[in-house]
């Protein structure tokens, strides 16, 4: 079982998490950024560069957390308001933003692959990058043009942030992140 979070990690999610800001993926970015900088260091080689952009189709603000080495990418968490979970486009929109970071980061690589998550508040969706293969996981599910296909289905958001599996494998991911940087030296 994974060592839980430090107490003041788990108050900053739970505050976060309250009813009244479930439309609010901002109170997330303290949380998420206090989470990076508690796996990743203050004084190590990682930078954590927030990015914030505005979709073109839609007055969202999608929070990026990138982890960089040497201004090359390693790592990334996009964050989400919980409340907007429920909505199958909005987790449409979510996956697709997703695969885009994917095409945008991956020319900038030194690592050969690249790990992503995808959090609506405090649930995560994991996603990775293969350079060699230039391969994503998991895979994109295609629409069909005439059934409403769920293309993202909730249960690709199978972990939490806050329990012993997520916790677990938050740390199993920034730990390979970690030994593939020290194996390129860095």
């Amino acid at each position: 079982m994974a060592t839980p979070w430090p107490q003041w990690l788990i108050n900053s999610f739970l505050s976060a998490s309250q009813p009244q800001f479930a439309t609010d993926e901002s109170v997330f970015y303290g949380p998420y950024t206090r989470l990076l900088y508690h796996l990743f260091g203050v004084e190590g080689p990682f930078e954590i560069s927030p990015q914030f952009q505005t979709r073109s189709d839609a007055i969202d603000i999608v929070a990026l957390f990138v982890v960089e080495l040497n201004k090359h990418p390693v790592f990334f968490i996009e964050v989400r308001p919980p409340g907007s979970f429920t909505l199958d486009s909005r987790r449409k929109q979510a996956d697709e933003q997703m695969r885009d970071r994917f095409r945008d980061l991956r020319h900038a690589l030194v690592t050969p692959r690249l790990p992503g998550i995808s959090a609506f508040g405090t649930r995560l969706a994991f996603y990775e990058y293969v350079a060699a293969t230039n391969s994503l996981t998991p895979r994109a599910i295609a629409p069909d043009d005439q059934f409403l296909t769920d293309v993202a289905p909730a249960n690709r958001w199978d972990h939490d942030v806050l329990d012993a599996n997520g916790t677990a494998r938050v740390r199993q991911v920034v730990q390979d992140v970690i030994a593939m940087c020290q194996a390129l030296g860095g």
